[in-house]
């Protein structure tokens, strides 16, 4: 029993993964140690080794594994993992690392939150961001639009203080 249904989920798996990598997806995905299982909304099933780089709108729930999408726009919550966006961001975003290459709108919460512009807000040991739109609060907090580019504790936008 437990051979048909490792076979089910490698086949399962292996048409999500034939489905492209440009789609976008809305519903929730659990990722653990790479590999992810997850359910969109339209009734897809995505089951497979580790996790696809696309648009993403939902849940998305991560143990021991990194979670990467395009654009995303939800709740990300990750323990032990890192959660990168390569395109842009709203919503949540918790997790041991939060690397996001575009704009963030939103919250990100962690021990390191990487950003490239930022509205909204980093909570976390480690923020940095190239645009602050918004405040920081952390041990060490970086941002040339802060206003002091790096200070401890916290760190607000100048456009917040003007």
């Amino acid at each position: 029993m437990k051979k048909i249904v490792l076979i089910l989920m490698l086949v399962i798996g292996s048409i999500s993964m034939a489905n492209g990598i440009d789609e976008k997806n809305t519903g929730a995905r659990l990722n653990v140690l790479f590999w992810t299982a997850g359910g969109t909304l339209d009734g897809e099933v995505e089951m497979g080794e580790g996790n696809k780089t696309r648009d993403y709108n939902g849940l998305d729930l991560n143990l021991l594994s990194l979670s990467k999408s395009k654009d995303f726009t939800g709740y990300q919550f990750s323990i032990f993992g890192m959660n990168k966006i390569d395109g842009n961001f709203t919503g949540l975003g918790q997790g041991a690392i939060n690397y996001h290459k575009g704009k963030s709108e939103g919250v990100q919460i962690g021990t390191i939150n990487v950003a490239q512009n930022i509205k909204g807000a980093q909570w976390g040991l480690i923020n940095t961001t190239k645009k602050l739109d918004g405040f920081q609060i952390g041990l060490v907090n970086y941002s040339p639009d802060g206003f002091l580019p790096i200070f401890p504790f916290f760190n607000i936008s100048k456009s917040m203080i003007d």
